[in-house]
């Protein structure tokens, strides 16, 4: 997996490639977390609705 946050050219500090890697994983680990999260709540809320074609009046 290609580091995003720091190039590194095989004479860098191998810690600071290790750092950068670990935060780029943690950044993507948040970003597939919080849209299905997201996804999960809106699920729960409109779980009583559902589309109709035609609204019966009561009067």
């Amino acid at each position: 997996m290609e580091c995003l946050l720091a190039p590194h050219n095989g004479r860098g500090n191998r810690a600071a490639l290790i750092r950068d890697v670990h935060i780029e994983q943690g950044l993507l680990a948040l970003t597939r977390y919080i849209p299905s999260r997201l996804e999960n709540e809106h699920l729960n809320n409109v779980g009583m609705f559902r589309a109709v074609k035609m609204v019966p009046f009561s009067f």
